[in-house]
């Protein structure tokens, strides 16, 4: 059940920053569970669990998917999605659904906040995403082109979890670890987080 903490409004700066270091606390302890690929089965979830009643996450307009022909098959005419492609799409989800958890325990996830932090996650997943599946160097060279693809291509095959851990690291340092991050902050209102650049039209009121 999400809970309504102070919707859209602004908090004390000893709530900011006891809400901010237990969400900070939470998080860590998720990382090391992502860096050791501790993360449960679907038949070991709780009957309650969100990914019990569907295949991978889907809220606040962000739809978690393993193929490209999935996206029209989530579309519901008047709803679109921002869609978040992944060869790990339960994975994924159950991330998704932990961030949300761990918000909601310390009573900052509203009907407001839960557009740009699921909308931000999408976003920095598939830019690094995009990231480490190109090869980018100030000094290129054919022998150092050769050895990274030769490196992608073993990694994606034999260890595809560590090209998704270091995806995962760049995308909790970004949202949590830096100063654009989305923690709370006694100078915002929760809707101040509602950054254009993570969000599609139907959540900014489809302006051009």
């Amino acid at each position: 059940m999400i809970k309504i903490h102070n919707q859209g409004g602004k908090l004390s700066k000893e709530n900011t920053i006891n809400i901010g270091d237990n969400i900070i606390k939470d998080i860590d302890k998720l990382i090391s569970r992502i860096i050791n690929k501790d993360i449960p089965l679907r038949s070991d979830l709780s009957k309650n669990h969100t990914l019990k009643s569907m295949d991978f996450f889907m809220g606040a307009d962000i739809c978690v998917i393993g193929n490209k022909k999935d996206i029209k098959s989530q579309d519901y005419g008047w709803k679109s999605y921002d869609y978040l492609l992944t060869a790990h799409p339960y994975e994924i989800s159950w991330i998704l659904c932990e961030i949300r958890d761990i918000y909601d325990k310390n009573n900052y996830y509203d009907a407001i906040i839960k557009y740009p932090l699921f909308g931000k996650f999408t976003y920095l997943y598939m830019k690094y995403s995009n990231k480490h599946r190109t090869f980018e160097t100030v000094k290129r060279n054919d022998l150092k082109i050769e050895r990274w693809f030769k490196w992608l291509d073993h990694t994606t095959t034999y260890r595809p979890w560590l090209l998704e851990k270091i995806i995962l690291l760049d995308v909790f340092k970004e949202m949590f670890y830096s100063f654009d991050n989305v923690l709370p902050d006694e100078e915002f209102q929760n809707k101040d987080l509602l950054d254009k650049c993570y969000l599609t039209d139907s959540h900014i009121g489809a302006e051009t």
